[in-house]
C-alpha cells in the first residue's frame, strides 16, 4: 500500500448549518476601527467585523475547468464525493469562487477574525510514529490566471473518516485584490508529533 490521502466532501442541509466542506471566513467584510489593548493609550487597529462569510467545497466544476471545484455561499445538496492522491505534492482537491469574488483590495492579516473549516479526511499507510494532516492551502487568483499564496491551515486526519465534521482554524494572512478569486487547494502529508 502507499501513503494516500483522502478529503470528502458531504451534504450540507443548509445555509449556515455547521457541516463538512464548510469554511467560514471575514472575506468582503467592512473594516472596522477596534480599540487594541495597548500601552500607547489611544491606539487603534483596524480589524474586520464578525466572521460571518459561509463558503462551501463543492462538486461541481468551477467555470475556470480543469478540475477545479466550486467554492460560493450556496449551501448544496449533492451527494458525497471522496477524493484523494498518492502524491503529497498533488492537491487532492482544488475549488475556486467566481471571478470578482473579492469586492475590493484585502490585507487579509487586518481582519483579526479566525477563518473556520468544517471538514473530514482521512489517510492510508500512515509510516508508523507520525500523524497525518491535510493543509488547506488559499490563494488569491488574478483575471490573468496568476495565482498568489496566501496562507495555510493545517487540519489533523487519521486513518478512518470522523462520524461528524471536524474543525480546524487560523488567522488569515496575505492580500488580494479587487477582482480576485479565493482559491482553496487541499494537500496532504504526515509529520513527527511534536
Amino acid at each position: 500500500m502507499v501513503f494516500t490521502g483522502y478529503f470528502k466532501t458531504e451534504q450540507i442541509s443548509g445555509g449556515k448549518v455547521t457541516g463538512y466542506s464548510e469554511v467560514i471566513t471575514s472575506c468582503n467584510n467592512p473594516l472596522t476601527w477596534k480599540k487594541i489593548p495597548s500601552l500607547i493609550l489611544g491606539e487603534f487597529k483596524e480589524s474586520s467585523a464578525a466572521a460571518d462569510l459561509h463558503l462551501y467545497m463543492q462538486n461541481e466544476a468551477s467555470d475556470l475547468g480543469g478540475g477545479y471545484k466550486l467554492l460560493n455561499d450556496t449551501a448544496w445538496n449533492g451527494p458525497a464525493a471522496v477524493y484523494s492522491s498518492a502524491d503529497t505534492a498533488v492537491p487532492i482537491y482544488t475549488c475556486s469562487s467566481a471571478d470578482g469574488f473579492f469586492l475590493e483590495d484585502n490585507d487579509l492579516s487586518m481582519h483579526n477574525v479566525l477563518w473556520t473549516i468544517n471538514y473530514n479526511g482521512k489517510a492510508n499507510d500512515i509510516s508508523a510514529g507520525y500523524n497525518a494532516y491535510l493543509d488547506f492551502k488559499f490563494y488569491a487568483r488574478d483575471s490573468d490566471g496568476a495565482e498568489t499564496y496566501l496562507f495555510k491551515i493545517r487540519a489533523d486526519i487519521s486513518e478512518f473518516y470522523e462520524v461528524s465534521a471536524m474543525t480546524a482554524a487560523g488567522y488569515p494572512d496575505g492580500n488580494a485584490a479587487s477582482g480576485d478569486r479565493l482559491v482553496i487547494k487541499v494537500y496532504y502529508g504526515e509529520k513527527m508529533p511534536a
